[in-house]
């Protein structure tokens, strides 16, 4: 039976990062693991696909095809697994199975479905084509740097005891391969106060429907994880959010503005400047660094809000040290922050500020953690921060990528913007860049304000 951990993304997952380190390290020789992000690519691109390990022994060798045809767009490595792809302006989509072999013996097939598709505009870019695709999780039972996967199949278990799945599309399913023809199951019991990990279920995740995941149940090794009472919900779906707990991470897009003149000094410590959004989409109290501007491979920045207090901050570094502030100056709402409320970070001197709808809520000197002028050569990205990592044994530094839809994006290079927030007519005062960013389709983002135009990136390795 093939192995459909199945990492289907809808243009949110991306390509992995060079800079994450995926490779798990196991003590035991185990057969290979793995799962493709998305390949899910957009006509008139190239890229590379790099797939993830997810646990066994390394080196993996012998990568094959072993069943299926890769589509001409592509081709495949026999030594590493990596996907190479040149699209044209043809659209298409199928399946392909690969296998990887090392001595203790070779994987199970992945499924890979592919599509080449046209850009999705600023929903694609912004990650929100596929929430929540995947998480790592900290219990007693786990191990903290496993990545569970997000299937296609949402439902629950009818109890705790009985385990028998039932289809439930606001529920919402995640899975990690243990390499050994068991899975770890993520999920919610029906009638039950917490979502709960379940370990070394002899269900295949390519199996998962309507009563067939007879064993997920307290028969296994479990963990209670985080209290539905503190789920979010995102267009209607449920998510687990105690960071205590769950560390999550979304898709690999991004917007690129380059490294034009008119932006030296934004994102570093050399000048002073503000930036700013507005929310499309709701941020809530999920406990997800969203990482927002950086510099490629130096300064970033990232703002986490967690369940309570205690498991938010602002997060920032330049590629060599980072850290954090926790300390909020103002209360954080209890619902997080809703659709149309507006962002603004300042930068006065070493001062980093950063507030939602005029209220500040953090304030941190960032003198030692971001470079000055030697920065400005480097591209200027939002949704990249630089140290962007879930794979941390300390929740405070849990960074990824930007999710959630934004709009009437700002900067204003050399001015500190203290009041006058975009009013969605007017870009505050100072404002030297803007981008309206309502673009439906595409991966181009054209300018309200200055010449710089954005174009949508997905990280590849």
């Amino acid at each position: 039976m093939p192995c459909v951990t199945n990492f289907y993304n809808e243009g949110g997952g991306g390509g992995a990062d060079t800079r994450v380190d995926w490779m798990l390290e196991t003590d035991v020789f185990t057969a290979p693991t793995f799962a493709y992000p998305s390949t899910e690519v957009n006509v008139n691109s190239s890229g590379t696909i790099a797939p993830i390990i997810l646990s066994g022994s390394e080196p993996f060798t012998a990568w094959a095809v072993s069943s299926g045809t890769l589509p001409a767009e592509f081709s495949f490595d026999t030594a590493t697994g990596v996907i190479t792809y040149t699209t044209t302006a043809a659209t298409g989509t199928g399946t392909f199975f690969v296998t990887a072999s090392n001595p203790a013996g070779t994987s199970a097939a992945y499924q890979v479905d592919w599509e080449i598709r046209a850009s999705q505009g600023i929903h694609e870019f912004t990650n929100t084509l596929n929430p929540y695709p995947f998480l790592r999780l900290s219990t007693s039972n786990t191990v903290n740097t496993d990545y569970y996967i997000k299937t296609t199949f949402h439902g629950r278990t009818t109890s705790t005891g009985n385990g028998t799945l039932i289809a439930d599309a606001t529920k919402p399913i995640y899975v990690k391969d243990n390499g050994d023809g068991t899975w770890n199951y993520l999920l919610f019991p029906t009638g039950y106060s917490y979502w709960v990990v379940f370990i070394g279920s002899s269900t295949d995740p390519s199996t998962l429907t309507d009563g067939l995941a007879t064993d997920i149940n307290t028969s296994l090794t479990y963990d209670l994880v985080s209290p539905i009472a503190e789920d979010v919900v995102f267009d209607g779906i449920s998510y687990p959010s105690d960071r205590s707990d769950v560390h999550w991470s979304t898709g690999f897009q991004y917007l690129h503005f380059g490294n034009d003149a008119s932006l030296d000094n934004v994102l570093t410590k050399a000048g002073n400047h503000s930036f700013g959004f507005t929310l499309v989409d709701p941020w809530p109290k999920d406990g997800m660094g969203r990482g927002l501007f950086s510099r490629e491979g130096r300064n970033w920045m990232a703002v986490a809000i967690g369940h309570s207090a205690t498991y938010s901050e602002m997060i920032l570094g330049n590629g060599a040290s980072k850290t954090y502030v926790s300390t909020e100056t103002s209360t954080l709402p209890a619902n997080g922050f809703p659709a149309g409320a507006v962002v603004r970070v300042t930068v006065s001197g070493t001062a980093l500020n950063f507030y939602v709808d005029g209220t500040l809520y953090y304030s941190y000197s960032m003198s030692s953690h971001w470079d000055s002028t030697s920065a400005n050569s480097l591209d200027l990205h939002f949704s990249n921060p630089v140290n962007r990592d879930v794979h941390n044994t300390s929740y405070s530094y849990d960074n990824t990528g930007w999710q959630g839809q934004i709009e009437r994006l700002w900067i204003a290079n050399g001015t500190v913007v203290l009041g006058g927030d975009d009013d969605g007519v007017t870009y505050p005062t100072g404002s030297t860049h803007a981008w309206h960013l309502d673009e439906e389709d595409g991966d181009v983002f054209y300018p309200a304000i200055g010449s710089v135009i954005a174009y949508g990136r997905k990280l590849t390795v």
